[in-house]
């Protein structure tokens, strides 16, 4: 049986029916397919898809850094199709020299590929360290708990973000947790706002187990 079974896949490996002749690539947008195709090390018309190991590809394609997920499928019997998923710019991130994106994980990509009114822009006032850490965990909880757009998030220091919202309304907060513990309570008076033409100006979520609400319009607060 063994020896049957050798023969078997000797005769597929060899078969010219099972060469990889079509390679498909889905995902790619700022990526171009070129650079991809060279990192598969496959030979249309030559390489037999028993051959292929997918798990070696994505490693390699994965250590691209525009690359956030990637996946090799074998279609029986002569496709390949590499399926990415690419890292997008969502914060737009200044005062620390030359601006710089990065993805909703914090990882650094390049800016190109999205306007700038589409990313959250962050200023950090201060050089203290830790500032833009506490920044992604607060965009990320932010995302998390509200339905209303987040347009840039303001540092001044480790006790105080400044969040601008797309509705115009401004949050003053100590971070993350802090908007967390408060996210239950904000919620409903954003929606007032949007329901109830309910007018703020903003909220500082940073007294007790309370909120302070700036009624009016506008930005000053």
């Amino acid at each position: 049986m063994g020896c049957i079974s050798f023969g078997v896949f000797a005769l597929l490996f060899r078969s010219a029916l099972f060469r990889v002749n079509a390679v498909e690539i889905v995902g790619c947008q700022s990526l171009k397919e070129e650079s991809i195709r060279r990192l598969l090390q496959v030979e249309e018309g030559r390489t037999n898809i028993f051959a292929v190991r997918s798990w070696e590809i994505e490693r390699r394609l994965q250590q691209i850094p525009q690359v956030r997920r990637v996946r090799v499928e074998k279609v029986f019997p002569h496709t390949l199709r590499v399926i990415i998923e690419e890292r997008r710019p969502e914060i737009l991130v200044e005062g620390r020299g030359t601006p710089f994106c990065l993805d909703r994980e914090g990882v650094k990509v390049p800016c190109a590929g999205v306007a700038e009114d589409e990313l959250i822009r962050v200023v950090l006032r201060s050089q203290e360290g830790g500032l833009l850490s506490e920044v992604l965990d607060l965009v990320e909880v932010w995302q998390r708990e509200f339905d209303v757009a987040l347009r840039e998030v303001e540092a001044v220091n480790e006790r105080l973000f400044i969040l601008r919202l797309q509705n115009g309304i401004v949050i003053k907060c100590e971070g993350a947790s802090n908007v967390r513990k408060k996210a239950v309570l904000l919620r409903s008076y954003l929606r007032d706002v949007r329901v109830k033409s309910l007018k703020v100006r903003g909220f500082d979520l940073r007294p007790g187990e309370d909120m302070v609400i700036a009624p009016g319009e506008g930005e000053g607060f």
